[in-house]
C-alpha cells in the first residue's frame, strides 16, 4: 500500500468485519471483480467475477472467482483499506487486506479496462463502506 500512497493515491482504513460481506455483495450482482493473493516471492491474480456464490464456514469467506476459488481466512485480516488511485476511468478503489504484520495478502479491485457501468458500481460499493471503528 504504500507505493499508491506515495505515488499520489487516497487511502482510508475500513471495516475488516465486512469482508465476506462485500464478497457476497459483488457475487449476488454479477459485479466482475478481480482478487489478488500475494505471497513472500510472488503475486497471483483472478481478474474476472465471481461465478458462484459465496459463503463463510469456519472463519473463513470462500468465493469461486474466474476458473479458480479464493478463501480468506477472515481472523487472518487485521486492516482493510480502501486505497485509491488513478486508472482509465479516473480515480479508481482497491480493497487491500492486510495481516497482522501489516504485510498486505490480498486485494479485490477492477483489473484491465472495464465498462464504465462497472466501473461506477465499484466505485458506488465503495464509497458505501465504513471506516474502521
Amino acid at each position: 500500500m504504500r507505493g499508491e500512497v506515495e505515488a499520489g493515491g487516497q487511502h482510508r482504513e475500513i471495516d475488516a468485519a465486512l469482508v465476506s460481506a462485500v464478497l457476497d455483495h459483488v457475487c449476488s450482482v454479477a459485479l466482475p471483480v478481480g482478487v489478488a493473493v500475494f505471497a513472500p516471492s510472488a503475486m497471483q491474480a483472478a481478474p474476472a467475477g465471481c461465478t458462484s456464490p459465496t459463503g463463510t464456514v469456519g472463519g473463513r469467506a470462500f468465493a469461486v472467482v474466474a476458473e479458480g476459488s479464493v478463501e480468506i481466512d477472515l481472523a487472518g485480516v487485521r486492516t482493510w483499506h480502501l486505497v485509491r488511485s488513478m486508472a482509465a476511468h479516473g480515480s479508481t478503489s482497491a480493497i487491500d487486506l492486510n495481516d497482522g504484520d501489516g504485510r498486505r495478502v490480498s486485494v479485490l479491485t477492477q483489473f484491465g479496462i472495464v465498462k464504465e457501468q462497472v466501473h461506477g458500481a465499484w466505485e458506488e460499493l465503495a464509497a458505501s463502506l465504513p471506516d474502521a471503528r
